[in-house]
């Protein structure tokens, strides 16, 4: 969700869909799709499962993807809401409460979660709420192994839809180690114990729904199998991870080596790279390297006015730009994060 650009109106087509599942679930058609409104979810459950595991750099279809789910939980709500609705007498109140809760829960997004937690769980904690609220043990489940089967084809769809090959030689000659180290451990294909545990969870969730019928123990499978991501991520190589409005910041070393490299990363965005060897941890990696139209610039500058040049830099990132700095001059770096 950090990796959405602030663009004016992008509020818009997720308000519509929202109000879209609104008057499908609160409509004649809503009775008649309220009984699959459990098995929706468990397709919800594998797909979102398999992409956060996946975590590939595929920007359209990722957003595709969230927004599909985001609009099959939310006509998954609303049809709980209106099977549940209250008779016409008391159907102020239930609205009046149906938009308290609209207000509680976009608090709790905007306000309280960036100060109380460093990374986006919420995501994850709010889509687990989800499959809880949903009565499993009244349910017709005939459409769970269906929808099970199809949520799992579609999770390997799109885990090994076509082999990624990345390079950065061209570009980047002396960064380009760098580079690699960090796009193929972000890339990286997941058939290993992340997928496969996602996948196993989510299916555990299914066969909990068959026995069971618990919402409370399908809710704690299928929840499990969206927080294995986050809770993967937390590796000995995570130096530093903070949240603020603008969403997490992130500093990931590859490694412990003397030529590992280090990483500031918001989301999937690179901010820059630092080499961890001592005699290169000052000259600038990445798109800052010499020989790119940036660093050619900052070089003619610096070498114009090699004590006279007065600079300001937009955004500290990773200082990459400071180091072309030279004594005697006066660079200000301005920085709203």
């Amino acid at each position: 969700v950090t990796d959405v650009a602030s663009v004016p109106l992008l509020w818009i087509p997720p308000l519509a869909l929202f109000l879209l599942t609104f008057v499908i679930a609160f409509g004649k058609l809503g009775d008649k799709i309220w009984e699959i409104a459990a098995p929706l979810k468990f397709l919800v459950v594998f797909i979102l499962a398999a992409t956060m595991a996946a975590n590939v750099d595929d920007e359209y279809l990722g957003l595709a993807i969230h927004v599909f789910a985001f609009f099959l939980i939310v006509l998954c709500c609303h049809l709980e809401l209106a099977h549940t609705r209250p008779e016409p007498a008391r159907l102020t109140e239930f609205y009046l409460w149906m938009s308290v809760g609209g207000v509680l829960g976009g608090a709790f997004a905007a306000l309280l979660a960036p100060v109380i937690f460093n990374t986006t769980i919420e995501y994850q904690i709010i889509l687990a709420i989800a499959l809880l609220i949903a009565p499993w043990e009244k349910m017709e489940m005939r459409w769970a192994l269906p929808a099970a089967i199809i949520g799992v084809l579609a999770a390997l769809w799109f885990v090994y839809r076509e082999p990624i090959a990345l390079s950065m030689d061209a570009t980047f000659p002396i960064g380009a180690e760098a580079g690699k180290s960090f796009f193929w451990q972000n890339l990286r294909l997941v058939w290993d114990s992340q997928f496969a545990g996602a996948m196993l969870v989510a299916l555990l969730a299914v066969a909990a729904s068959f026995v069971t019928r618990s919402s409370i123990l399908v809710a704690t499978f299928g929840g499990l199998a969206l927080l294995l991501p986050i809770l993967h991520e937390d590796g000995e190589f995570i130096k530093f991870r903070d949240r603020s409005f603008f969403g997490v910041l992130e500093i990931e070393d590859s490694g412990n080596s003397f030529d590992a490299w280090r990483f500031l990363s918001n989301g999937t965005t690179l901010h820059g790279v630092m080499s961890l060897n001592p005699r290169r941890n000052r000259e600038p990696m990445s798109y800052y390297w010499h020989e790119t139209p940036i660093g050619l610039l900052y070089e003619e500058a610096t070498e114009a006015k090699p004590t006279t040049l007065h600079a300001g830099v937009i955004g500290l990132g990773m200082g990459s730009t400071t180091c072309y700095a030279k004594p005697g001059q006066d660079w200000k770096v301005f920085e709203i994060n």
